[in-house]
């Protein structure tokens, strides 16, 4: 029993020593607060009293709303794009050059020389 002693005692030492907090004895409760009235619990708790109808907040008509902004979403649009515009297809104009002379080398050269091979004149072209 010795060494289960000692071995309580070393794992106690290690607890104290890295626990973050020291037990203590448990205090008793707090006092309860005293009891709130009705006349107070009615100031803080706010209630629903107003009947809300069903048709006063029936399903929007997403076009209604739009209508009258129409002009002005599509001038915004369009000066949009007068000015986004051009510079996308400057910087996709390379891309797309490059993509075109990739695939025509790929495919288009070789079925031409195959044609050219087998010998089919301009004619049955």
């Amino acid at each position: 029993m010795r060494a289960d002693d000692d071995l309580i005692t070393q794992a106690d030492a290690l607890m104290r020593r890295y626990r973050s907090f020291v037990a203590r004895p448990v205090s008793p409760p707090p006092a309860e607060p005293a009891p709130v009235s009705a006349a107070e619990t009615a100031e803080t708790i706010p209630l629903l009293t107003e009947v809300v109808s069903d048709t006063a907040t029936g399903p929007l008509d997403p076009d209604a709303l739009l209508a009258p902004l129409q002009g002005e979403l599509e001038t915004a649009l369009a000066a949009w794009l007068d000015q986004a515009l051009p510079t996308a297809l400057a910087a996709a104009t390379p891309q797309l050059l490059a993509a075109l002379e990739a695939d025509a080398r790929q495919t288009l050269l070789p079925n031409l020389l195959e044609t050219l091979k087998h010998g089919i004149t301009r004619q049955k072209l």
